[in-house]
């Protein structure tokens, strides 16, 4: 699946996801939280990956947090924790 934000890419049992936004130091925003969720529960779907790497692009910055504006709508998160359980 292609994404906007994020790279993800696997070798063997091991999925790489990158945050992909190193011009705006891998800031979170609406479009990247959807497509990490949507990322991992690909992933849940699967049986090859084993172990989640998450990075980010760039040599700054892992990622400064998340941009306000537009993630003020709280259903954006509702569905993330039990994504990561």
């Amino acid at each position: 699946m292609a994404y906007e934000t994020i790279l993800y890419e696997e070798d063997g049992p091991i999925g790489w996801l990158t945050l992909n936004r190193p011009h705006d130091g891998n800031m979170f925003n609406a479009t990247m939280c959807h497509e990490i969720r949507d990322c991992i529960n690909d992933i849940r779907r699967e049986t090859r990956t084993r172990v989640l790497v998450i990075t980010g692009a760039g040599d700054k910055f892992f990622c400064i947090g998340g941009r306000k504006d537009g993630l003020e709508d709280t259903t954006l998160y509702a569905g993330m924790l039990p994504t990561l359980e």
